[in-house]
């Protein structure tokens, strides 16, 4: 929306957007951390389930908990999972 503004937006790269941002302290520190360990903690779990079936599939396969627990070696993914939306969702609400 305001692109042009913020040449640092200007990225195909979410990790590099979030850097810039905070740079330029658009975006404050702590949730700049926050929103790149969410990223982090999504796209390790969303890699993992496809790599699973050797697809893009974006469902959660019923038994993905117990999946996640083991490839990844996580206790309660689902608890994780809901911990990082939950953070997510107040930054880009507020």
């Amino acid at each position: 929306m305001h692109a042009h503004r913020y040449p640092q937006s200007k990225q195909s790269n979410s990790m590099d957007i979030l850097t810039g941002l905070q740079q330029t302290e658009l975006l404050p520190e702590t949730e700049a951390q926050d929103l790149h360990c969410s990223y982090v903690v999504w796209c390790m779990m969303e890699h993992a389930l496809q790599a699973r079936h050797g697809d893009a599939s974006t469902c959660l396969p019923e038994d993905f908990e117990d999946y996640l627990s083991q490839i990844l070696q996580i206790e309660s993914p689902q608890m994780i999972m809901k911990k990082h939306a939950k953070m997510t969702h107040l930054y880009f609400s507020a």
